[in-house]
């Protein structure tokens, strides 16, 4: 008899990931009811997107995507532990409406506020669509799971819902979106399995 054994794959190990920790929402989930409203292959923005215009070529692919609906001024929190790589924290502008053609570019402009934290497994999450002057860490400060980084806002594309936007990615140059659970969220983050 061989000692072979075999185990099914999933998605974290086919694409060469490592979960050293469990994430959990970007938010009080005890405090703030979690809505999903754009989930992993959503019809608006988690795709792949293209954007071509006089000043820049830009591909992105945010097909591992979540929007939550949480009010402005809501706290956003670590996911994970990490350390904070990049802040952009210099737009007020946003575009409430749903028109992608309009959207996507206006969320790519540089008008959409973010922090960047980097995990111990090199995985990166994003927290986008943050108040202006609201972040509360500095590049390079360590974090720890649960700790303030900013307040959700209006700042980019947010559509007809304010919403906080969060990915994770695995790559160097922040633009193909990985897949991830949480912890605190059993449920599908497929935007197919939101319930109408």
């Amino acid at each position: 008899m061989s000692n072979l054994q075999i185990k099914e794959l999933s998605h974290f190990e086919e694409a060469g990931i490592i979960r050293e920790e469990p994430c959990y929402l970007p938010f009080d989930a005890n405090t703030y009811n979690p809505i999903l409203t754009q989930g992993f292959d959503g019809p608006w923005s988690h795709k792949k997107i293209s954007v071509s215009t006089d000043l820049y070529n830009y591909k992105m692919d945010l097909t591992y995507s979540t929007d939550w609906a949480l009010d402005p001024g809501t706290l956003v929190r670590a996911t994970r532990a990490g350390i904070v790589r990049i802040i952009f924290d210099q737009s007020d502008a946003y575009y409430e409406g749903e028109d992608s053609e309009t959207g996507i570019p206006f969320a790519l402009a540089g008008k959409t506020n973010f922090v960047v934290v980097v995990h111990p497994n090199k995985m990166k999450s994003i927290y986008s669509h943050l108040w202006k002057d609201s972040i509360r860490v500095r590049v390079g400060q360590q974090v720890e799971r649960g700790q303030e980084l900013a307040e959700s806002g209006k700042s980019g594309w947010i559509g007809p819902i304010p919403h906080l936007h969060f990915h994770m990615v695995s790559d160097n140059v922040n633009i193909k979106s990985s897949p991830f659970t949480f912890i605190d969220y059993p449920d599908s983050l497929y935007h197919k399995d939101i319930p109408i």
